[in-house]
């Protein structure tokens, strides 16, 4: 509908303001772009904000250094999560237990 003016999408100030006006991207392709960011200072993976936003969908990429692959960065982000009473985590096979995280 809009392929005339398409060029302005990636534009800063275009992006800027979808931010500030918390635009979300609803289509049956997906945007032209994406927008990577972090947790800020709670928590430096972005799963909270997300899962706060209730996403359907999550990626998340884990750049911290753990040379053992603990996965304690998720795991202190999903523990701030269950916290803060955002979400909680559960069993597949049984939902009726809660999964410590």
């Amino acid at each position: 509908a809009f392929a005339p003016l398409r060029w302005v999408q990636g534009g800063y100030v275009l992006r800027q303001l979808r931010s500030l006006l918390l635009v979300v991207h609803k289509a049956p392709s997906p945007p032209p772009f994406l927008r990577l960011a972090d947790g800020g200072l709670c928590e430096n993976t972005g799963l909270l904000q997300l899962l706060t936003r209730r996403q359907q969908w999550i990626l998340a990429v884990d750049a911290s250094h753990d040379p053992r692959a603990t996965l304690d960065t998720f795991r202190s982000a999903l523990r701030l999560a269950v916290e803060r009473r955002v979400c909680s985590f559960y069993d597949p096979a049984c939902p009726e237990r809660d999964i410590e995280v």
